[in-house]
Formats: C-alpha cells, structure tokens, sequence
C-alpha cells in the first residue's frame, strides 16, 4: 500500500502544475474572448474549423491535462465541434514545448515535421470523425450554468447543437420547431 501512495502522490504533484496551467489558459480564455469574438473569427467550414482547432494547439503550451479545461472552455464560448476536438488531441503534442523537446531528444527537425504534421492529420481527421457521427443535440443544460450562457433569456432548456459545422445555442423549443419543419 505504501508502495502504491507513494506513486500515486509522485504522479499527482508531478502533473499538478500542467493541470494548472490549463486552467490559467481556461480562465483567461473565459475573461478575455467573448462568444462574438469565437463566432467572427472561427471558420464556417468544418474542415477548416478542424485544421484551426488543432493549429491552435501551437499557441498554447499545454499538456493533456491542461488542453481539456481549455478545450472545455473554448467550446462554451462557442467553438465548433470539430475545432474543439481536434484542439483537445493536437494541443498536447504540437505545444512549442513539446516540439522543442523532439528536436532535443532527436536532432532531426524531420522528426518534428513528421510528428506536428502526423498529429494535426489525426486531430483533423478525428474531429470530422466526430461531426460526422454525432446527432444534432450535443448536450443541454439548465439555464442557470454556465453563468456566461445564463444571461439569454429563454425560458427552457438550452442546446448546443452542431449543423453543418458550426455550434449554435438554442432552446429546446426553437430545436424541435425546426426539426418539424
């Protein structure tokens, strides 16, 4: 039992401080970029939203552990899908940390091509993946959390929903009309 605290222990101190930074990199993406900000900037089409998503992974110098509070976060704000997963698998690899300790442990900046250029393809590929099987209703929520979203005024439930790449918010009311028509 000794043996299995101790690394229990070395394993949570040692990964601590990258879950942290993730969500210092949450926090400031929540005080700092607002819905209409993810909206304007974010491609309409799911593939280029993909390729973003896992582009963006190179300015965030997060791990796995910290790249899920990010992704979380960015997706609240309205990111679509496909970005935000393909962010979640390609962030922890091709952060600038990563790729600088692949040229270190390998001197070959092929090897960092190939391993930057590898896991956006999958991360890409994984996020259409995603879009694709996924049905219109991602999640919903009550209105009262999160409190960014909480200030619409709807009366029901809201949704987010994933069509034609792009996230939208909308009540449970609205989804149905429109899924009558």
């Amino acid at each position: 039992m000794q043996g299995f605290v101790t690394v229990f222990l070395g394993i949570f101190i040692e990964a601590l401080p990258f879950l942290m930074a993730g969500v210092l990199v949450s926090s400031v993406i929540a005080r700092a970029i607002s819905p209409d900000q993810i909206r304007r900037y974010s491609p309409r089409n799911p593939l280029l939203g993909a390729l973003g998503g896992a582009l963006l992974g190179l300015a965030f110098p997060v791990c796995e552990c910290g790249s899920i509070p990010a992704a979380r976060r960015l997706l609240s704000k309205g990111f679509a899908l496909p970005s935000g997963i393909a962010f979640a698998l390609a962030a922890p690899v091709i952060n600038p940390v990563v790729l600088v300790s692949t040229f270190v442990a390998f001197q070959s900046w092929e090897m960092v091509a190939w391993r930057a250029g590898l896991t956006i393809a999958i991360a890409v590929i994984v996020g259409m993946l995603v879009l694709a099987r996924r049905p219109p209703v991602i999640w919903c929520w009550p209105q009262a959390w999160p409190p960014a979203i909480a200030s619409c005024s709807t009366r029901s439930w809201l949704c987010w929903r994933a069509v034609a790449g792009s996230s939208t918010l909308t009540t449970t009311a609205q989804w149905i009309r429109r899924a009558a028509r």
